[in-house]
């Protein structure tokens, strides 16, 4: 498990409201929290630990990623046959030429990272 300096800081401001030396509401003002967030957090932190305190989603793959067969495809066509379009009318093309109803809100993250360059029109 990896902890990022957000996490850490976390962890020893919730370290401080276990050992009494921070109340909630302090603690609270220093993570940009409301005191009921606190008392969860704390909740979750006697409970497992620092892992508690860290995202049950971080590491997982989204399940809304696109499958690596139509990445590919998309990728191709990025590089190919709508290498001069722009990210908007790329959408459009892809919507409406191919029948990728899928890449309606997928397509850009897809697109910048297939190829360095962008073409800005």
């Amino acid at each position: 498990m990896i902890l990022t300096m957000k996490d850490k800081q976390r962890a020893n401001v919730m370290a401080g409201v276990m050992d009494g030396k921070l109340c909630a509401e302090d603690a609270g003002r220093i993570l940009k929290r409301s005191v009921r967030q606190v008392f969860r957090m704390l909740r979750r932190m006697r409970e497992d630990g620092i892992e508690g305190l860290i995202h049950k989603n971080r590491g997982k793959q989204s399940p809304f990623r696109l499958k690596e067969r139509i990445r590919g495809k998309i990728i191709a066509l990025a590089k190919g046959n709508y290498r001069d379009v722009n990210d908007t009318h790329m959408k459009e093309l892809l919507l409406q030429e191919e029948g990728y109803r899928g890449a309606k809100n997928r397509r850009r993250p897809t697109r910048l990272e297939s190829y360095e360059t962008r073409v800005r029109h």
